[in-house]
């Protein structure tokens, strides 16, 4: 059921799940839909400019070098943004095409990293990244990264890694979350479907738990409360005897307080 509350502002809120900084400004003023508006307006006014930002030069580095690097152009690139709109979209367009500069060398860092002979956590850390990045590409630069962050989904999903697959289907109910949250008939079951599908794997863990989270706290923030307490109560279900004690602690009190939204 699309609720009829005004939408919480979608840029800064759903493309950064996962990121090294979850911005706490989440509160810019746009209407519902406004994300896919927001990114044509910037497409646009960047081709009637004729201009392209320059790529950000990723550097050679260790996989340490390399992580702070990220870090480093994220504050770079997005911390002088005003964290609201101007009356001309001015602030919203500078921060979608910043957002796809960092992305894009987010990617290419974590594929540096990713070539090289390395740990398991560290190469799981930068899987993690480079899914987020794409995610976010896919919708602020859909015809390039689209069909890329699905084919590295899928490639994940069909890892033997039981780890990888869930990061994989974390970031796909992450991505059908803003999907629904974008579109003028977003299908509410899909995402319940999506979130069945990710708890039902086996070994979810604290990475699974924040992404879930973090997703359903979208639709809570963007007014659509029946969905958003259903799915706070299925993901503290399953996650309220975790074997890590932060986790199970954090997961009673989400389902506390879920039950008493109900």
């Amino acid at each position: 059921m699309k609720s009829a509350h005004t939408h919480q502002p979608l840029v800064m809120c759903l493309l950064f799940a996962g990121a090294f900084i979850l911005p706490s400004g989440c509160q810019r003023t746009s209407s519902d839909g406004d994300l896919a508006a927001v990114v044509d307006e910037a497409t646009s006014a960047q081709d009637a400019e004729g201009q392209v930002a320059d790529e950000i030069q990723v550097p050679d580095g260790d996989p340490e070098e390399l992580f702070q690097f990220m870090l480093d152009i994220e504050g770079q690139e997005l911390g002088d943004i005003p964290p609201s709109s101007d009356a001309d979209g001015e602030s919203e367009n500078r921060y979608v095409n910043a957002l796809r500069r960092v992305m894009r060398a987010r990617v290419e860092a974590c594929d540096k990293i990713l070539a090289m002979d390395i740990e398991a956590e560290t190469k799981v850390s930068a899987i993690r990244m480079k899914l987020d990045a794409l995610r976010t590409l896919s919708i602020v630069d859909a015809d390039q990264f689209a069909d890329q962050y699905e084919s590295y989904t899928t490639g994940l999903i069909e890892e033997a890694d039981q780890r990888l697959v869930n990061l994989a289907r974390a970031s796909l109910f992450q991505a059908q979350v803003n999907e629904f949250l974008t579109a003028s008939d977003g299908d509410s079951a899909q995402v319940t479907e999506q979130l069945e599908q990710l708890l039902d794997q086996e070994d979810l863990n604290e990475d699974v738990f924040i992404a879930t989270r973090d997703a359903i706290g979208w639709l809570f923030q963007n007014g659509h409360l029946q969905i958003a307490t259903q799915g706070f109560k299925r993901l503290a279900t399953s996650f309220k005897d975790h074997e890590s004690a932060k986790v199970a602690e954090e997961a009673e009190s989400l389902l506390a307080q879920a039950v008493s939204w109900s």
